[in-house]
């Protein structure tokens, strides 16, 4: 994850408007995947430190 937004950002320093597109889709990208499938890793680690889920 810091791998795209650290690509997204050296594409916003090029000042090229097809770069900065691409940077905006690719950081866009990134974080509705994270707040998609976030949950689920946060509730994987803690039930890998012996969390239980509430019922």
């Amino acid at each position: 994850m810091a791998a795209a937004d650290a690509a997204a950002g050296l594409l916003c320093f090029s000042h090229r408007p097809a770069f900065l597109t691409a940077a905006l889709i690719l950081f866009g990208a990134k974080n509705v995947y994270c707040a998609r499938h976030g949950a689920a890793w946060v509730g994987q680690r803690l039930r890998d430190q012996g969390y239980r889920a509430l019922q």
